[in-house]
């Protein structure tokens, strides 16, 4: 019998409650738990792969997102693009102890597919208890004809700021599916 993090558990109920209470944003939002999610995007599937690492005191689940086209059977890596930095081909969502640090989920929209991510940076002489910063980010999934870029990317389209708050990265990533990113 697999064991249940119900505080994974409770965080994704409280995302898809959020967007639930959302009507005028047509969207869905995917709980990640582990296994492949598929989505059709921009003619082809988005296509996740969800896995774990649990021990005594950490809980790291890892995303990688593959692209595959209508035309052929190749899975296409999408990698998480930030500016100035190189292309991230997985993203790991962090806990310690009863902490989460970051997190992550999917929304399919009208527009198109976002992941989207709430962090707390570890600060220097920081507990993880402290009220710190949490950033939100609003990932799309993106095509690039340029070939300079990848193929298949999440590129940053919005940012939020709490700063010092006492919220948690759960609270946040709620909160980021009723607010919405601002265009």
């Amino acid at each position: 019998m697999a064991n249940i993090n119900w505080k994974h558990f409770a965080a994704t109920l409280a995302c898809t409650c959020a967007l639930i209470t959302t009507p005028t944003h047509a969207a869905s939002t995917y709980p990640m738990t582990q296994g492949l999610h598929q989505w059709p995007v921009n003619g082809g599937r988005v296509m996740l792969v969800v896995g774990s690492y649990q021990d005594i005191t950490a809980f790291h689940r890892n995303y990688a997102f593959y692209f595959k086209t209508s035309t052929d059977d190749d899975w296409n890596q999408v990698v998480i693009a930030e500016p100035g930095s190189e292309p991230q081909f997985t993203w790991d969502s962090a806990t310690h102890g009863e902490y989460t640090l970051a997190d992550g989920t999917v929304v399919v929209r009208d527009d198109g597919l976002y992941f989207v991510v709430a962090s707390k940076p570890m600060a220097k002489a920081a507990t993880y208890a402290d009220r710190r910063d949490i950033v939100a980010t609003w990932y799309k999934f993106t095509k690039s004809s340029d070939p300079y870029d990848p193929p298949y990317m999440l590129k940053p389209v919005f940012k939020r700021d709490y700063p010092r708050t006492e919220l948690t990265v759960d609270d946040i990533l709620a909160r980021e599916l009723k607010l919405q990113p601002r265009k």
